[in-house]
């Protein structure tokens, strides 16, 4: 409350400042209204410094915080950490060793993971998820809270998808640059509900590259209820608008990017004409369609006026999420 009171105070004090600036510019506002205004704004601007609140801010003790990604193209694998202060001191670790974790299978035990390294526990079996069948974890570690997560499907693979890369250019909606046309259709499943996810990457000799892309005929801020963006790449529909019809889309993909994932010592140029794209759409979860919404976030001054939100979780005496997808990839050559 206190941070948005700041917030709104300094929006207060910039509008003012700039209408004082503009008034003085043209010679709209009488004089003995400027000195007046002035002051205001040299208030208003001092008021809204930073501060430091001593106000400790509740933590109710270290839990465990658990993050799995399943997919049937991937061995079983969860990452665990663990909670911290908001406030204080504290050492970050890079994930906790030690812990039990068991995999179960539609509420079966299956496997107890073994660890790897960096909070990473892995399938010594190899063991891939299967489709339709559900997932959970049960994880104990000495010195924490036993946590569970909740049973998770994992969804059936997309529908005969289709993809078609245009061989022309057409305009972007970026600045100096050109873009091809992508089109894309598939299925809607007929299994109750589905969302869906498509993930475009531009890519030159296998290498990552910054490129972007956006949907041709849609605002790509816009949220519509049926589908929203993700950093211009990603791109979540929901089948609310299409239930067990055919849906067709298409995007403007960059044809240049800079590459990526460089040594800092690398001193030549990083642009680089995409000879390739990796396409992929993938059937997720609803934990996973919700952990995507939930990245749906006011940015800049807009913060100020977020009211406190509860990030989705589907793990027990613990934080963190469980998600699942089931992905079709196509590598789209773009020569």
């Amino acid at each position: 409350m206190l941070k948005a009171l700041f917030c709104a105070l300094s929006l207060t004090a910039a509008l003012s400042c700039y209408l004082l600036k503009f008034s003085l510019q043209i010679g709209m506002m009488p004089s003995k209204y400027k000195n007046l205004l002035s002051l205001l704004c040299v208030i208003l601007l001092q008021e809204c410094q930073k501060r430091e609140l001593k106000v400790e801010l509740p933590y109710d003790g270290d839990k465990l915080v658990i993050f799995s990604e399943l997919n049937p193209d991937r061995v079983v694998s969860l990452y665990l950490n663990q909670t911290y202060p908001p406030t204080g001191k504290f050492t970050v670790k890079k994930g906790l060793s030690g812990a039990e974790v068991d995999l179960l299978e539609n509420g079966i035990f299956k496997e107890r993971l073994t660890y790897a390294d960096s909070g990473v526990y892995v399938s010594k079996m190899g063991l891939k998820p299967k489709t339709s069948q559900s997932y959970s974890f049960k994880v104990k570690l000495k010195g924490y809270l036993d946590a569970d997560t909740q049973p998770v499907e994992i969804p059936q693979s997309v529908l005969n998808p289709e993809v078609v890369l245009g061989k022309d250019t057409i305009p972007s909606v970026y600045i100096s640059k050109a873009a091809r046309k992508l089109e894309l259709e598939w299925i809607d499943n007929e299994n109750g509900k589905n969302n869906y996810i498509v993930i475009i990457e531009g890519k030159y000799q296998n290498q990552d590259l910054g490129t972007s892309s956006f949907r041709i005929g849609k605002d790509s801020e816009v949220e519509d209820g049926c589908s929203f963006s993700r950093n211009r790449n990603r791109y979540v529909f929901q089948d609310v608008c299409f239930p067990n019809q055919k849906l067709k889309t298409s995007f403007g993909l960059d044809t240049f990017g800079a590459l990526q994932n460089l040594p800092t010592s690398y001193t030549g140029s990083r642009l680089r004409d995409a000879d390739a794209y990796k396409v992929s759409i993938a059937n997720i979860s609803e934990s996973y369609f919700r952990w995507l919404q939930d990245e749906l976030q006011p940015e800049g001054v807009f913060l100020a006026f977020q009211t406190p939100q509860n990030r989705f979780s589907n793990v027990n005496n613990g934080y963190g999420i469980v998600i699942a997808s089931n992905t079709t990839t196509f590598w789209l050559s773009a020569k």
